[in-house]
């Protein structure tokens, strides 16, 4: 995805597609934890790139995007060789903070959901080590993905509380 394409923010956002690798297998012959976490995060620096926040920016010295808060749901086995996708949805944000949700789909003809990702994160001033406003520029681009993706609906899953009676 480039800047170009964040033209239609109608829908989630795909920002990754990659085909499950043998090292990332567990001994249940299925995909790690590790890497379920690992792809969602390689989903989410790709996101932050295409708003000005990402490693280009981090390593400017300015600031970052840290996590403060990750819930995962896995709701598929993922094997060796087959394709993933991610999408990215804003569920909701401030002048700090963001509120994404990530789909991850079989990217075959089914297409049925793997897992999802719900992840809180904020802003921080490298100066002072401390939260803070997001930069303009990224802060403008970010409220007009969040008014359209304000249309999406929240998913099903996103806010559930983890428990042995909690229903998925």
């Amino acid at each position: 995805m480039s800047q170009s394409s964040l033209q239609d923010f109608t829908e989630p956002l795909e920002f990754l597609k990659v085909e499950v690798l043998p090292e990332w297998l567990d001994f249940n012959g299925h995909m790690n934890v590790a890497h379920y976490v690992a792809n969602f995060d390689k989903c989410i620096d790709k996101f932050l790139d295409e708003f000005g926040l990402g490693e280009d920016y981090t390593r400017s010295g300015v600031g970052s995007v840290f996590a403060l808060q990750n819930h995962l749901h896995y709701m598929r086995e993922v094997r060796e060789g087959e394709k993933i996708r991610i999408t990215v949805q804003l569920l909701d944000m401030d002048s700090k903070r963001l509120h994404v949700f990530m789909r991850m789909f079989m990217d075959d003809e089914d297409g049925h959901m793997a897992a999802t990702s719900e992840l809180l994160m904020i802003h921080v001033d490298f100066s002072s080590r401390r939260s803070a406003p997001f930069p303009m520029e990224a802060k403008a681009k970010l409220d007009a993905l969040m008014e359209s993706h304000s249309q999406l609906g929240k998913p099903r899953v996103a806010g559930h509380k983890i428990g042995t009676n909690a229903k998925i």
